[in-house]
């Protein structure tokens, strides 16, 4: 997760849910996930980035997902505190289609991911 100077969390509108996320993804093969959050970050924002550490770990009943041959799957979400070390440039426009900065109150208004609360809590308890 992308926080600013002042507490605010970057979320993206995330295709074809339209629903705010963090900016983020898989790990590509034999791929280190420190380089993985950058590299994503990069891919999704045109933004360089810098891991400023490990906020947790998150599973359980919201990590569920049913893709449309049936297959039911569970995930476990890995999160890191970033911060963007320059601008945003172009969005990778078949993930996101939009950003904005959002403060934690903020973010209980949004059509969002239901584990996002939990782990925004969590970042913002570290500091």
């Amino acid at each position: 997760m992308i926080l600013d100077d002042q507490g605010r969390v970057l979320l993206g509108s995330h295709l074809p849910s339209k629903r705010w996320g963090f900016i983020g993804g898989a790990i590509e093969p034999e791929e280190a996930p420190h380089d993985a959050v950058v590299r994503e970050i990069r891919e999704e924002l045109g933004a360089d980035a810098e891991v400023l550490g490990l906020v947790g770990a998150y599973g359980g009943p919201h990590h569920t997902a049913r893709y449309p041959n049936g297959d039911v799957v569970s995930y476990v979400l890995v999160a890191y505190r970033a911060r963007l070390t320059s601008e945003i440039g172009a969005l990778e426009e078949d993930e996101i289609d939009r950003v904005g900065w959002f403060t934690a109150e903020e973010v209980t208004q949004l059509d969002r991911f239901e584990w996002i609360d939990e782990v925004l809590a969590d970042a913002l308890r570290m500091g």
